[in-house]
C-alpha cells in the first residue's frame, strides 16, 4: 500500500504529542493514562471523552486504504453524508492510502495517529503489541448490532488478540475457479465440479486444455500457493505459532505439486508470463482456460460474460482452505479523545445498512456480516447470483492468519525466499533452507 496523508491542522482532530519516550521508540507505543491511574484503553472503553451525541463538533481522521476507487468514493461520498447527517457533531476526514503500516507507525510515534484505522487481517497482532489499538469488547457487548454473533466466526476471530477483540470485520473472500466455457468445451474437458481435486481432475484438465488449446492459450494460472498448502493439510506455522512447518511432508507435497503444474506438466503460466500479462487480463483476453480468483475479478468491466463460468476451487487432500484477504475497522488508542465518536463511525462502516447500500450500487467484496451475505442486495449485486452464492458459501473456508507481532515481516521473508522455487530453480524440499531464517524471526515475535 502506498502511503499518503492529508496534512494540516484540524483543531480538535489531532492528538497531543505523546511524549519524547514514544518518539524515541516508534514501534512501542505507550498507553495514554486515563483517570485514577487507568490505562488509556481502560478509561476509553468506559466512556471517557466527548459524548457522540453532544459537545463541540469534532473531526475524526479515518485512515483508509483507498478513497479514489469506486468503494472509496462511496465511502467518502454518500455513506459519509448519511453518517454526518445522523451525527451532526461529527465530521469524517478520510485519508486516502493513510493506513500503510510505515505511515501509521510514524504517526503513532509522533503522537498524531488517526482515530480510525482500516486494518488488514494480517496486522492486528502487530498493532496490539504496540498498544496502539483499543480493545472494543465492552463496547461490542453493549451493542447488539456489533456483537460477535453477527459476523462470520473466522472473520471475527481474525481481529482477536490475547483474548480481546480489536476491530470489527468488514470483508474477506475465498478463492474460486473461473473458467472459459468455450475453451473448456472446445478442449474436450467437462466443466469443473465440486469434486475436482488439485492432483487429479484439475491437473488433467489443465494439461489437456494447454495441449489442445489455441497457440498462446494456457490451461490455468496457479493462484496463491498458500491455498494449495492449506487445502492439502499443511501449514506455514504450527498451532502455537512457535515452529515453522512449511518443511513438513504435507506442505512440501503441496508445494511440489504446485511447481509440477508449471515445470513438469507445463500447463500453467510462469512468473515471467505473469509479468508480461496479468492472469486477469490474460483470462479476459481468452488466453487462459481456468483461473483461480476472488470476487473482485467480477467488478472489472467486461469480465462477466456468457462464456465465463464459476466453480469451487479444486480440493486438496484436506478439503478447501484459503488464504484470507480482508480487512476490518479498529479504533486507534493513544490519546484518542473521541472514543464514542470513533465507535459510531466503525459501526456504521460495517453495518448491514451501509453494506446493503453499497451492494445496490454494484460495488463491494464479500461481507463479514452474516445478515448481509443472506440479503437480496448482496446476492443480486454486480455479478450473477450464482457467483455471489459461491463466495458466501466459501467464507467458512478462510484461514485466520497467524497472530504474531512480526507476521507481516515473516510472510514477506518467506515470499522472497521462495523466489528460486517459483522459478523452478529448486524443488519444494530444498525450501527447507528457509527454516532457520523464519525460526529466528519467531523467537522475537510477540504473541
Amino acid at each position: 500500500m502506498k502511503d499518503a496523508h492529508a496534512a494540516g491542522t484540524h483543531g480538535r482532530t489531532r492528538r497531543g504529542v505523546l511524549g519524547s519516550a514514544l518518539a524515541a521508540a516508534p514501534l512501542v507505543v505507550a498507553a495514554a493514562c486515563g483517570p485514577a491511574g487507568q490505562s488509556g484503553q481502560e478509561g476509553a472503553a468506559k466512556g471517557q471523552g466527548t459524548s457522540a451525541s453532544s459537545g463541540a463538533p469534532i473531526t475524526l481522521d479515518m485512515a483508509w486504504e483507498q478513497v479514489t476507487n469506486e468503494m472509496g468514493i462511496f465511502v467518502n461520498g454518500q455513506a459519509r453524508e448519511i453518517f454526518e447527517q445522523r451525527h451532526p457533531n461529527i465530521k469524517l476526514n478520510f485519508i486516502d492510502q493513510g493506513n500503510g503500516r510505515e505511515k501509521v507507525t510514524t504517526q503513532l510515534a509522533a503522537g498524531t495517529p488517526p482515530h480510525v484505522l482500516h486494518l488488514g487481517v494480517n496486522l492486528p497482532a502487530f498493532y496490539v503489541a504496540q498498544n496502539a489499538l483499543l480493545a472494543i469488547d465492552s463496547l461490542a457487548q453493549k451493542d447488539k448490532e456489533a456483537s460477535k454473533a453477527n459476523f462470520a466466526p473466522n472473520m471475527w476471530e481474525t481481529f482477536t488478540a490475547k483474548g480481546k477483540q480489536y476491530a470489527l470485520p468488514r470483508e474477506a473472500g475465498p478463492t474460486v475457479l473461473y473458467y472459459n466455457k468455450s475453451l473448456v468445451q472446445g478442449g474436450g474437458v467437462q466443466a469443473p465440479t465440486d469434486q475436482w481435486t488439485l492432483a487429479n481432475e484439475y491437473k488433467d484438465a489443465a494439461v489437456k486444455l494447454t495441449k489442445q488449446g489455441e497457440p498462446g492459450v494456457f490451461g490455468t494460472e496457479l493462484g496463491n500457493w498458500r491455498n494449495w498448502v492449506y487445502s492439502s493439510g499443511g501449514d506455514i506455522l504450527d498451532a502455537t505459532f512457535t515452529k515453522y512447518t512449511l518443511d513438513q511432508a504435507a506442505a512440501v507435497d503441496a508445494l511440489q505439486l504446485y511447481q509440477d503444474f508449471r515445470y513438469r506438466f507445463k500447463c500453467t503460466t510462469t512468473p515471467q508470463d505473469n509479468s508480461a500479462q496479468g492472469a486477469l487480463q490474460r483470462f479476459m483476453a481468452g488466453g487462459l482456460a481456468l483461473s483461480p480468483g476472488l470476487r473482485s475479478a467480477g467488478n472489472n468491466k467486461g469480465f462477466v460474460q456468457p462464456h465465463v463460468g464459476i466453480a469451487l476451487h479444486p480440493r486438496g487432500k484436506a478439503g478447501r482452505k484459503f488464504n484470507m484477504p480482508g480487512n476490518g475497522l479498529a479504533i486507534v488508542q493513544p490519546n484518542n479523545k473521541a472514543i464514542e465518536q470513533s465507535w459510531e463511525a466503525i459501526k456504521w462502516y460495517v453495518s448491514a445498512e451501509f453494506q446493503k447500500l453499497h451492494y445496490k450500487t454494484g460495488i463491494g467484496g464479500v461481507a463479514a456480516r452474516l445478515e448481509t451475505l443472506k440479503s437480496e442486495e448482496y446476492l443480486s449485486s454486480a455479478i450473477p447470483r450464482e457467483w455471489n452464492e459461491f463466495f458466501a458459501k466459501g467464507v467458512p473456508d478462510l484461514k485466520v492468519p497467524p497472530k504474531l507481532s512480526n507476521w507481516p515481516e515473516i510472510d514477506d521473508t518467506i515470499n522472497k525466499a521462495l523466489g528460486d522455487f517459483q522459478n523452478g530453480k529448486e524443488t519444494a524440499a530444498a525450501t527447507k533452507r528457509i527454516v532457520p531464517v523464519v525460526e529466528a524471526l519467531l523467537k522475537v515475535a510477540v504473541r
